[in-house]
């Protein structure tokens, strides 16, 4: 009667344990499928991610942008103030040309310093804190490298330079190294009072800089025609020599060898000025008809 009894009491209880175990074991199955479908998943997305980068699909970083400050036709009629300092133009890029506020001279960046080419013939490193009305950077990195040979005078430079770039409606940043044996460089005085005059009418007052026989760097920009009145079109540089003592825009040249670094620039970012003279300004379109003049130094 008492083993009867205890194997019915222990029945129950051998029941429930197997019960128990039987969830315990359906929990680990459970577990190891999810977590096998995790890895089959987790496997497939790596190969998948492996694919895209292998196929082109992912994409690297963007290009460096052009970014501007001022308008072109603003400035070239006698809006000589801005409110963007070096320093923050930096921010935007490593290599690029400007003015500085009032002109006296020329802006050049190039390696991320700043220099100013003023009317006595004199570069210097250019402050920080000073502020320019039109300036344009990008940072660069060529990703074509050209060999020029016999260059003899800058119409031909410009020519043979248009006719080597791929696309005529494209954006190009061009740093053109080399020893000249012929560098003519110019610079505007500074402006004392306003009203200000355009710079088609300070023609008179601009500084000549012989360089010849300088070795340097031509920092400089090609324009697309739809940028007529926003930039200059066409290809436009300033000049820095070697040992950063001599600079201005490049108005003349003559060279045996030049060796020519390009990278195109895929977006362009433009910041406007805030002065009330600019605001009041009245746009009539396109490039100056003076600015062929301008560019060239009257000539």
């Amino acid at each position: 009667m008492e083993t009867s009894l205890s194997k019915q009491n222990i029945a129950p209880k051998v029941t429930l344990m197997r019960n128990r175990l039987v969830v315990c074991i359906c929990l680990m199955l459970l577990q190891a499928v999810d977590l096998f479908a995790q890895s089959v998943v987790n496997n497939k997305i790596t190969k998948i991610e492996t694919l895209n980068r292998n196929n082109g699909i992912e994409r690297g970083p963007a290009k460096p942008y052009l970014f501007q400050y001022g308008i072109a036709n603003a400035f070239i009629e006698g809006l000589y103030e801005g409110h963007l300092s070096i320093d923050e133009l930096k921010k935007h890029g490593d290599f690029g040309i400007g003015a500085p506020n009032l002109i006296d001279g020329e802006l050049t960046i190039v390696d991320g310093i700043a220099y100013q080419s003023n009317a006595k013939g004199q570069t210097i490193e250019a402050p920080g804190q000073i502020k320019t009305p039109f300036a344009f950077v990008t940072t660069f990195k060529a990703d074509t490298t050209l060999l020029l040979a016999n260059v003899q005078n800058i119409d031909e430079l410009f020519t043979r330079i248009e006719s080597l770039l791929p696309n005529r409606n494209g954006i190009y940043a061009l740093r053109i190294g080399g020893l000249f044996s012929k560098m003519r460089t110019r610079a505007f005085p500074a402006m004392v009072q306003k009203p200000y005059r355009p710079l088609a009418k300070l023609l008179d007052q601009q500084q000549f800089f012989e360089l010849n026989g300088m070795d340097g760097a031509m920092i400089g920009f090609y324009m697309p025609g739809y940028l007529s009145g926003i930039n200059i079109t066409g290809l436009h540089f300033h000049f820095l020599s070697t040992d950063r003592t001599a600079g201005g825009h490049v108005v003349a040249l003559t060279a045996q060898n030049l060796t020519i670094e390009i990278t195109e620039v895929k977006s362009f970012l433009l910041e406007t000025s805030e002065t009330a003279d600019f605001q009041k300004f009245q746009f009539i379109g396109g490039n100056s008809s003076g600015l062929q003049k301008i560019e060239k130094g009257g000539n």
